[in-house]
């Protein structure tokens, strides 16, 4: 089987963010993400490892795009009533993002 092709890297990491935020196996990493909202970038393989969840999906991804794939997590406008994030995932070098919505992940306390 060939190399993937432009499309093909861009749909599975849009699925991969979608699956991030939305998969109760990342809920370890999306309560982490919460705290994230300080403008900086993280990388997608290394920040979901970290936090000991399934990584098989991303790692798929061809070596040259994981060191790329990032993320960053804006507080939504409207952030003090509803507690919604906006994860921002980006291939650096790359015109291709997508945004993700999310609400707080049950059991999180406190977001600043």
């Amino acid at each position: 089987m060939g190399e993937p092709t432009r499309q093909e890297i861009e749909d599975s990491c849009r699925s991969i963010a979608r699956n991030l935020c939305t998969q109760p196996m990342y809920k370890s990493w999306l309560v982490k993400a919460f705290t994230q909202s300080d403008s900086r970038w993280y990388s997608v393989i290394v920040e979901v490892d970290k936090l000991g969840c399934p990584v098989d999906e991303i790692k798929e991804l061809p070596n040259e795009v994981l060191s790329v794939f990032v993320y960053t997590c804006i507080k939504a406008p409207d952030f003090k009533e509803t507690r919604e994030i906006l994860v921002l995932f980006k291939l650096a070098g790359n015109i291709w993002s997508t945004i993700v919505g999310c609400t707080p992940a049950p059991n999180i306390t406190k977001i600043e």
